[in-house]
């Protein structure tokens, strides 16, 4: 369990700092790790759950949606106009010669397509676009929930582990100076 995974790597901790320890230390330093073990997986709970990893709309969404629309638009609309132009030119080119005596058909097609043109050619810079900045959105908000995920364990290591250590560390230092 993962309970036992933090105890144990803290009883490594421990048993590597007291190692060169008279007996009498050693059980002392034993005490301390059962008082932290106590209190260590529940603090560790407690720092992680801490840690904000809530979702935030970024601004640039608001933007992309916008394009995505407006090209999605323009390419149903491009759509119906060459798919008209096709049915005129056609079925019906009679009415074009009559309406547009002068117009050419490879004009009348570009302008019948050109919404269809720009609305693809818009959605697929807009998708790419919208891609890249999500990963990197994404890559940012992950770096930032490991790092406070670390200083929250690291804190929690700290108070639970470190610091009754080098407490005990630290008396027994100034017991060996005192008695030398």
């Amino acid at each position: 369990s993962q309970t036992a995974r933090i105890n144990l790597a803290a009883h490594e901790v421990i048993s590597g700092a007291t190692r060169r320890l008279p007996a009498a230390w050693k059980r002392a330093a034993a005490a301390a790790e059962d008082q932290s073990a106590a209190r260590i997986s529940a603090d560790l709970e407690s720092a992680v759950s801490s840690v904000d990893i809530s979702h935030r709309q970024p601004g640039w969404w608001g933007v992309a949606s916008f394009f995505q629309w407006l090209f999605f638009i323009l390419t149903i609309l491009g759509i119906i106009t060459t798919a008209a132009a096709a049915v005129l030119i056609f079925f019906f080119p009679e009415i074009l010669w009559t309406a547009l005596p002068n117009m050419r058909l490879s004009v009348l097609g570009l302008i019948a397509a050109a919404p269809l043109v720009i609305g693809i050619i818009g959605s697929i810079i807009t998708s790419v676009l919208a891609a890249n900045a999500r990963r990197k959105g994404a890559d940012d908000a992950r770096a930032q929930v490991e790092e406070d995920i670390e200083r929250a364990v690291h804190s929690a290591a700290k108070d639970n582990v470190f610091e009754p250590v080098t407490r005990l560390l630290r008396k027994h230092r100034e017991t060996y100076d005192a008695l030398s």
